[in-house]
């Protein structure tokens, strides 16, 4: 897959270095051109960098992983996003939070996920494909998503779908899953989350609970 990475801070170059080595083509992308320069030629084959335009398009899908208040800016460069998966990584706080519906809403022909927002970068770069591996969530658009779960997959790590585009505040800053480990945090005990879960997401199943449960053992004790 040719995938274009809007942003090489730390989110970027962790998600792209580990898409690379699952064998897809990377193209970074970044205001200081300098950084995607130097993860292109960290990674050699297959790892590109060009502008915002020239990244997209190239790209079967598109990670914005800068900062929240930055995230429009660099859409409105992107050129023409039609059909494209776009994967939205940004967090964004306050009056101004940028939502994935005001994403849709902006670029209707994009095809929208939220994901890889509620692991800290520290995990998804040091702590990926461990056994069990870490839960992460996404949510958007029914088409786009089986994408987004083969990147999640590819990067380490075990997708739990949340639902649509109007499902994704639930991992925004914030949100009741925001945060794996914030999440889990706010119970006493595992059964406690564990009941919560099975109450808001009939859907996962027990063995969904497990998966999340497992994930987050290291953090809730």
């Amino acid at each position: 897959m040719q995938i274009a990475i809007l942003g090489a801070g730390r989110v970027g170059s962790a998600l792209g270095r580990l898409w690379h080595a699952a064998g897809h083509d990377v193209t970074f992308a970044a205001r200081d051109a300098a950084r995607p320069r130097a993860l292109a030629a960290e990674l050699g084959e297959r790892a590109h960098a060009a502008s915002v335009a020239g990244a997209v398009a190239r790209a079967d899908a598109v990670l914005v992983a800068v900062p929240g208040p930055a995230v429009t800016d660099v859409l409105r460069a992107a050129g023409p996003l039609d059909g494209r998966v776009v994967i939205d990584a940004a967090n964004s706080f306050g009056p101004r939070q940028v939502t994935l519906r005001s994403l849709a809403g902006a670029f209707p022909r994009a095809r929208w996920v939220r994901a890889f927002n509620s692991l800290s970068v520290s995990i998804m770069a040091d702590d990926n494909h461990r056994t069990p591996p870490w839960v992460m969530f996404l949510s958007g658009d029914e088409d786009a998503k089986p994408v987004v779960t083969q990147l999640i997959q590819d990067a380490g790590f075990d997708p739990v779908d949340l639902g649509g585009i109007d499902d994704s505040p639930l991992q925004d800053p914030g949100g009741a899953y925001g945060s794996i480990r914030g999440y889990f945090a706010s119970f006493p005990d595992a059964g406690a989350a564990a009941a919560d879960l099975r109450r808001r997401f009939k859907f996962l199943g027990d063995t969904g609970v497990w998966r999340l449960l497992t994930s987050a053992s290291r953090d809730i004790g």
